[in-house]
């Protein structure tokens, strides 16, 4: 693949849609984040990437000779090579939106996936993590609004695509700058059936099980509604500051939990409205909870209305 360029090495050629690789991408060796199945590195992307050769928008235009992360898979099984496909189609299939993480290329190197992102400054999960040390004060919470606003507008779009997300939390929120979040991890996503709006998964694959619905949980159903109710546990991350999802339980308790109507407590000191939103996302009837499109509008309602010292109460 030839000779490493500047301490990077050259980990092969984007490839999108089936066109001639005419860029490449290099990637350091220390990896910047592990997980249980793949690794994360900064990398450079040389020339243009394929999203802006595709998209040809001005907001792309970013998107050469510039900084990106590699996520490359550390192990490769037959389920793992389909839940990265699965991840790369739907990445393509959903193109450009600018609250969705944007792939940038992927390519296959030594047998392994490498797919490059825009690289992102943080996680909303690691952000509220670090406010922990402050006073709830200082806490601007019209900067929470505006970040759920944000990602029930990328939500908003995926449902329009007919499609459900399946592991939307706050680990899966990247922030760019202070003030643009972005949904990515696609791995998951898959289609709904277009009469049933629903999709009924298999048992192969391994689910964010504190942060499925009851009825995902019960009968591996999933819709919009049951990618609400896992917005509604980011939303207990964010304003907990980042604490675990039923932290006191163990995961063979979740189901009997919930089916005896119980749900994550309420905040004390959050605006009602916030409470009221939260719990709305876990009515255990599915036309009970709202929409992306109803928490878009009443995201922005608050937006509008609320003042600069929107907070925690003390």
């Amino acid at each position: 693949m030839g000779n490493d360029i500047n301490g990077c090495s050259k980990i092969g050629y984007l490839i999108l849609d089936g066109t001639q690789p005419s860029n490449y991408i290099q990637r350091s060796e220390k990896p910047i984040f592990l997980d249980n199945d793949c690794v994360f590195a900064t990398g450079y992307l040389k020339g243009s990437s394929p999203l802006l050769i595709l998209e040809k928008s001005i907001k792309c235009q970013q998107y050469q000779d510039c900084d990106v992360a590699v996520k490359v898979a550390s192990t490769l099984g037959q389920i793992e090579a389909t839940r990265w496909m699965q991840e790369i189609e739907a990445i393509k299939r959903l193109g450009y939106n600018e609250y969705i993480v944007s792939m940038l290329g992927w390519c296959i190197y030594k047998n392994s996936y490498c797919l490059a992102f825009e690289m992102a400054t943080s996680d909303l999960l690691t952000y509220v993590r670090s406010l922990s040390v402050k006073d709830k004060s200082e806490i601007d919470l019209k900067h929470f609004v505006a970040y759920l606003w944000q990602i029930c507008n990328a939500m908003s779009f995926i449902a329009a695509c007919r499609m459900v997300h399946r592991d939307l939390a706050a680990r899966n929120i990247l922030l760019f700058g202070e003030n643009k979040a972005k949904i990515s991890d696609f791995g998951l996503c898959c289609d709904f059936d277009r009469d049933t709006l629903t999709y009924q998964a298999s048992l192969t694959k391994r689910l964010p099980l504190k942060w499925l619905s009851i009825e995902a949980l019960l009968e591996r159903r999933f819709s919009e509604k049951s990618d609400i109710w896992s917005f509604g546990v980011l939303m207990y991350e964010m304003f907990s500051l980042g604490k675990e999802p039923y932290v006191s339980l163990q995961n063979n308790e979740i189901i009997s939990f919930l089916s005896q109507g119980n749900r994550m407590e309420h905040f004390d000191d959050v605006p009602e409205e916030i409470n009221e939103i939260m719990s709305s996302c876990w009515e255990r009837e599915l036309g009970e909870r709202p929409n992306f499109d109803n928490l878009i509008i009443r995201f922005r309602s608050i937006l509008e209305t609320s003042t600069e010292t929107y907070g925690y109460i003390k």
